[in-house]
């Protein structure tokens, strides 16, 4: 199996896990800020990101999907780099 088709499929199932585990979160979740769900769709080049919940939980959940985001660009980036480098020595 490919190494980026796993980890890929082992992405869908960890969010799918974790959507799955928020009713649960949310019900033992007593601090001042509340709870959010953030999520983002990438389409092609454009992120598309959404969120429902509490602004300060909000906030924090959409700083770290951009950072999220910035690092899978930079594994895309790295992977690129690593494939044309074996095909130009071929």
């Amino acid at each position: 199996m490919n190494l980026l088709f796993a980890a890929g499929l082992a992405l869908v199932v960890l969010g799918v896990l974790l959507l799955a585990a928020v009713p649960f979160i949310a019900m033992t979740y007593h601090a001042e800020g509340g709870v959010a769900a953030v999520g983002c769709v990438v389409v092609l080049f454009f992120p598309i990101c959404f969120g429902a919940g509490a602004p300060p939980a909000l906030t924090w959940g959409l700083t770290a999907v951009a950072a999220l985001l910035f690092v899978l660009a930079l594994a895309q980036w790295l992977l690129w780099k690593k494939y044309h480098q074996e095909e130009e020595k071929a």
